[in-house]
C-alpha cells in the first residue's frame, strides 16, 4: 500500500485483502469478511462523496463474524479492522 494513501482507502485495500486472505471453510470467512470488506468500501467512497457515515452497520456486520469462525482469522480480522477504524477516527 502506498505511504500517501489516504487512511481510509489503505483500511479499504487492507479489509480487501483480510477478505480474500482465507481458506474459504466457513461462513464468517466466506461470507462475513467480504460484507465487512464490502461496508468498509461503502463508507470510504460515502466520506469522499458527502462526509462521515454511521459505523454502526458495520459494526452489526463484525459482530456477527467475530468469534464464529472455526479458526482464528475472522476474529483477527475484525479485531485488527476495529482497531484501525479506531485509530483513524480518534485522528479525525
Amino acid at each position: 500500500i502506498p505511504e500517501d494513501l489516504p487512511s481510509w482507502e489503505a483500511l479499504a485495500a487492507v479489509a480487501k485483502e483480510l477478505a480474500s486472505g482465507t481458506a474459504g471453510q466457513c461462513g464468517p470467512c466466506w461470507r462475513g469478511l467480504p460484507a465487512v470488506s464490502a461496508g468498509i468500501a461503502r463508507i470510504t467512497a460515502d466520506r469522499a462523496a458527502s462526509g462521515p457515515t454511521p459505523r454502526s452497520d458495520l459494526e452489526s456486520l463484525m459482530a456477527q463474524v467475530d468469534g464464529r469462525g472455526i479458526c482464528a482469522h475472522p476474529s483477527a480480522a475484525v479485531a485488527a479492522l476495529r482497531s484501525a477504524l479506531d485509530l483513524i477516527e480518534g485522528q479525525q
